[in-house]
């Protein structure tokens, strides 16, 4: 997963990417991620604990590219991904 801008990345305990990263307020962070597996994939990105939906400041909730929009503080936190082969 990777965010324009100020990033760290490191590998944690279940071979996944994380991400640490700073966005000046009111500007745009886009997260990507690529992942690789039979097609088609499915993604979903999510806030915490909650399931992220396209809508206002949120676009590309169920894609590969999440990107936010006029950044707030009340935006800080941990943002991950769900990649999901679709059953054959």
């Amino acid at each position: 997963m990777s965010a324009a801008g100020r990033c760290a990345r490191w590998p944690d305990a279940r071979s996944a990417w994380r991400s640490r990263c700073s966005r000046a307020r009111s500007a745009t962070a886009t997260f990507t991620v690529t992942a690789i597996g039979i097609p088609p994939l499915s993604y979903q990105w999510w806030y915490g604990e909650v399931s992220l939906a396209d809508g206002g400041a949120v676009q590309g909730a169920s894609t590969a590219a999440l990107t936010l929009s006029n950044v707030q503080p009340a935006q800080a936190g941990n943002y991950w991904v769900v990649v999901m082969a679709q059953a054959q």
